[in-house]
């Protein structure tokens, strides 16, 4: 399915806070796959966490991640004071530091922030591809260029928080983009759909140019790091 070009205002309202402008990727690797690490400062593709769960601790209501999640869309800045960067990671961490959770806790040398927050989810949590619930933080992959060398090998590259889960699947994503933070819809049922047979949006562009991609055709994977 060929997709269509985006206009100008949804390429400057979708860009990714987490992206850097390079080189358009070339080919996509398989989707919602475990994607490939960010590089390490050497160069070297660095270790990636499998699915997994761990034991909860300082678990905290999932609804209530939504929540604050939510007192965010429309806004900015998230940065509490300069405390968190202005991008999708200082979206997550804001809200889960409001519940008194470090999502940087445990991060190595050489992760990015993304990286770091689902090394903390491995160790802390459960991965997951499926039956995302409100509060789970979700990543993507390849949603730009990150080592501008113009081929889809960059891994995780994109976090948000889902919102809510519609009757037909829609996952809501709250996330920060350039513009600031939104709430998405990505559907994995449709992952290539732009609108359902209604015309209905099922799923929001989250890479822009030449190499656009809807937000579930770059799901990488579902993390529940706050339990009911």
């Amino acid at each position: 399915m060929r997709l269509a070009p985006l206009p100008l205002m949804a390429l400057l309202l979708l860009s990714s806070a987490c992206a850097a402008p390079g080189p358009l990727a070339l080919r996509r690797s398989a989707m919602i796959a475990v994607p490939s690490g960010p590089l390490t400062p050497e160069g070297r593709p660095s270790p990636i966490p499998s699915f997994a769960s761990a034991s909860g601790r300082g678990a905290v209501d999932g609804e209530a991640i939504a929540a604050t999640a939510r007192e965010y869309v429309g806004k900015r800045s998230v940065s509490g004071g300069g405390k968190y960067p202005e991008d999708c990671t200082g979206l997550v961490r804001a809200v889960y530091g409001r519940h008194g959770m470090d999502l940087l806790e445990g991060s190595e040398a050489g992760d990015s922030g993304v990286q770091a927050i689902w090394r903390f989810a491995q160790r802390h949590g459960e991965l997951h591809r499926d039956h995302p619930r409100a509060g789970d933080v979700v990543f993507f992959s390849e949603t730009y260029d990150r080592n501008r060398d113009g081929r889809e090998n960059d891994g995780l590259t994109h976090v948000g928080i889902v919102e809510s889960v519609e009757q037909d699947g829609t996952v809501r994503v709250i996330h920060r983009v350039a513009n600031g933070v939104v709430s998405y819809r990505m559907n994995l049922g449709s992952p290539r759909q732009r609108a359902d047979g209604r015309g209905r949006v099922v799923n929001d562009w989250l890479r822009a140019g030449k190499s656009s991609r809807l937000a579930g055709e770059l799901f990488a994977g579902f993390a529940t790091v706050a339990r009911r």
